[in-house]
């Protein structure tokens, strides 16, 4: 029975790795995804926004409240991990409330995007 069970067990690991895999989006967004970062003041920390592209700029409300936000580094890459491959990313401030990290967070997420084969552009 136990051997059964591992047998079974064993066959169904392809279907958990290839599950894992389509976690991704299977076509990149049509006009590419937006991403904005701020520091929070209080707590010395950063937050992160990623919006669906377009061809015009966004509000500054729009970009806090309709963008999905992510609480720290880790929600961030993440969250780029499940992008499409070949997927364009611009990160940019376009306004003064909003700032780009010091330049280790940049690197660190230029690198994961790398990884994730995704095309990280960010506008200094």
């Amino acid at each position: 029975m136990l051997k059964a069970f591992l047998a079974i067990a064993m066959l169904s690991l392809p279907s958990f790795a290839s599950a894992g895999e389509s976690s991704r989006a299977a076509n990149p967004m049509f006009k590419g995804v937006e991403l904005y970062s701020w520091k929070v003041s209080s707590s010395n920390s950063w937050r992160f926004a990623l919006c669906d592209g377009t061809n015009r700029n966004k509000t500054l409300t729009e970009i806090r409240h309709k963008c999905h936000i992510m609480r720290n580094l880790g929600s961030l890459k993440n969250r780029l991990s499940k992008l499409a491959v070949g997927e364009y990313v611009m990160w940019s401030s376009p306004y003064p409330e909003l700032t780009l990290p010091p330049d280790a967070i940049l690197q660190d997420v230029k690198a994961h995007a790398i990884s994730q084969q995704i095309k990280l552009v960010i506008a200094e």
